[in-house]
């Protein structure tokens, strides 16, 4: 996972990104796709600080602004695509590229939500995506990777992991809550699987992938 962005919430202790993640439009993704000739995705970027374009196998699709929702490109073809992130600044190269080769599964919204920076440590955001279950298995499986390796990782308050964790079993009950930390970096807050049931039964057979930067607090 490329690392690049810069974090200006650096007296915040624990961002909370729940009203950023994507999973009540699982279902209206769905619908799109239903009875469609080809195969599709759909990505959607968020900023966390500045304007940046958004590119996809070197084609731009257009412009995330900061004081914007989102950006969302669809549809994508599923299968694995080159996605590059360029902050506008009037300078060109002060800012790092973000540049990642993400997997879209059809009928799911890729979701990266980023800042860039001027260099790999000040960094802060995380890319979310889903995969098939090859096994077709009817469980959802989780899978984290973080930098830094080895935070510690709690769902719903109980005994803590650490990443990456691998296929980690998700009942599909309700809701989950992640909190992943580490000393000296700004922690971070998330729901796992949607709130609606309907939603939630949506996500059953796929495997999840969440890639995320801490931000590292300044000495």
């Amino acid at each position: 996972m490329k690392k690049i962005g810069l974090c200006l919430l650096v007296v915040v202790i624990a961002v909370v990104l729940a009203i950023l993640l994507p999973w009540e439009n699982i279902g209206e993704l769905k619908n799109k796709l239903t009875g469609g000739a080809a195969d599709y995705a759909s990505l959607k970027v968020y900023s966390l600080g500045g304007d940046m374009k958004v590119f996809v196998d070197g084609a731009e699709k257009g412009t995330v602004l900061s004081d914007t929702t989102y950006l969302e490109i669809f549809p994508i073809e599923v299968g694995k695509h080159e996605v590059k992130l360029v902050r506008i600044a009037s300078n060109d190269i002060f800012y790092e590229e973000f540049l990642e080769t993400i997997s879209f599964e059809k009928g799911f919204d890729t979701v990266i939500s980023w800042e860039l920076g001027p260099t790999e440590e000040s960094t802060s955001g995380w890319i979310l995506y889903a995969r098939r279950n090859v096994s077709a298995v009817d469980d959802v499986k989780l899978n984290v990777e973080s930098d830094p390796k080895g935070a510690q990782i709690k769902l719903d308050g109980g005994e803590a992991s650490y990443s990456p964790l691998v296929n980690f079993a998700l009942s599909h009950d309700k809701q989950h809550n992640l909190i992943i930390s580490e000393e000296g970096y700004q922690t971070m807050e998330l729901p796992i699987l949607p709130e609606d049931e309907e939603e939630r039964n949506l996500l059953r057979g796929y495997d999840l992938f969440l890639d995320i930067d801490l931000y590292k607090l300044p000495i």
